[in-house]
C-alpha cells in the first residue's frame, strides 16, 4: 500500500508505504495533513482510492478495491 501525492500514480513518488495484514487492513501513521491518493498493489492487480483528506488529530479511512 502506497501513499501518493494527490493525482500522482507513480509509486516511485510515494511518501509512505506499508504492507497489508492478512485481512487486507493497513495503517499509515504520521501522515502529513493534506489530500492524498492510496495505491494498493497485489501481484499484477492494483486499486486506487483518490482524494483522502488527512487532518491533524483525525483518523482517515480509504477502502481500496483491487481489481
Amino acid at each position: 500500500v502506497y501513499l501518493q501525492p494527490f493525482g500522482d500514480p507513480d509509486p516511485e513518488n510515494s511518501i509512505a508505504a506499508t504492507a497489508s495484514a492478512e485481512d487486507g487492513g493497513y495503517r499509515l501513521i504520521g501522515v502529513p495533513p493534506g489530500t492524498w491518493d492510496v495505491l494498493a498493489v497485489k501481484d499484477a492487480q492494483q486499486g486506487t482510492f483518490s482524494g483522502v483528506v488527512v487532518q491533524v488529530g483525525n483518523v482517515s479511512h480509504a477502502d481500496v478495491v483491487i481489481e
